[in-house]
């Protein structure tokens, strides 16, 4: 007799099934598979399974969407890094993005996760000349230094969709 072991995560659990395999016969918790065809069922039945259930909630605190656009003397800034840094949360990680031609941002809070932490952030802005070679200072700004620190821009990020703007000065 053969022991056949499949396991599956689904956050700091961990949940398995043994099978147990004997002459032409397969048995998975007292039920006795003789074809193939039984066979494969429950394997396709127990991955669809751990599928549903491991994708059924995302780790991670509960993230508002946040698109916006941001305006440097009224027009729109391309290339310049978005910044929300969470204040109610200070252990949660900031969410980022990059603005488009059209100054159009999307947050994201990781790589697979759009959008930022609710609660109320401290927000930065930067653009540096991506042509220039950093020296022993970095880059030169391209927008005023007081966006690129936190506190001089607040948002607040709710449950839901949301378009968060930004009229920068010079």
């Amino acid at each position: 007799m053969h022991f056949i072991t499949f396991w599956s995560r689904r956050g700091k659990h961990l949940s398995g099934f043994v099978f147990q395999v004997q002459k032409n016969a397969y048995q998975s918790h007292g039920v006795i598979m003789k074809s193939w065809s039984g066979w494969i069922s429950l394997i396709l039945g127990i991955v669809l399974f751990s599928l549903a259930t491991g994708c059924s909630k995302q780790n991670g605190p509960e993230v508002g969407y946040v698109t916006g656009v941001v305006r440097l003397d009224g027009k729109p800034l391309e290339g310049a890094a978005v910044e929300f840094i969470p204040l109610d949360h200070p252990n949660l990680r900031p969410s980022a993005s990059q603005t488009d031609s059209s100054g159009r941002y999307e947050l994201f809070y990781s790589a697979a996760r759009k959008g930022a932490a609710l609660g109320r952030h401290d927000v930065t802005i930067r653009k540096v000349d991506p042509t220039e070679n950093p020296g022993p200072k970095g880059r030169t700004l391209q927008t005023p230094a007081k966006y690129g620190k936190p506190g001089e821009l607040k948002a607040t990020v709710e449950k839901g969709t949301q378009s968060i703007n930004f009229e920068l000065s010079s």
